[in-house]
């Protein structure tokens, strides 16, 4: 999942290349939570990650609009940003953010596959 929102998020960056573009910004939303159970959470702190990798801001939509998806509330997008720029700002890897996610899902029934 990192690696093809990074190359997604990658590759929307590079087409502006040449351009007077100062900021590439992709607008997203909770992918794979649907059929594919993904966890809010989990997804978002995915993205958000591949977006501070590839150098574009990211905004996500539908937040907060279904009742029935408590892990996709103002606050829990919030967190879950927090949560890696908490260890973006202790240097930590990609690959070391991704096992802490993992951890999360592990110990935190928020961060849950469905």
């Amino acid at each position: 999942m990192l690696t093809a929102a990074y190359l997604g998020f990658a590759g929307a960056r590079k087409s502006h290349d040449g351009q007077n573009i100062t900021e590439t910004v992709v607008h997203t939303a909770d992918w794979g939570c649907g059929a594919f159970k993904n966890n809010e959470k989990v997804i978002t702190a995915i993205q958000y990650l591949a977006a501070r990798m590839a150098g574009v801001k990211l905004v996500l939509h539908a937040v907060g609009l279904n009742p029935n998806k408590t892990n996709y509330t103002e606050e829990a997008v919030d967190g879950s940003i927090q949560f890696v720029n908490d260890l973006i700002e202790k240097d930590k890897t990609p690959n070391e953010i991704l096992k802490a996610i993992l951890e999360k899902s592990k110990n935190d029934t928020t961060w849950s596959m469905k």
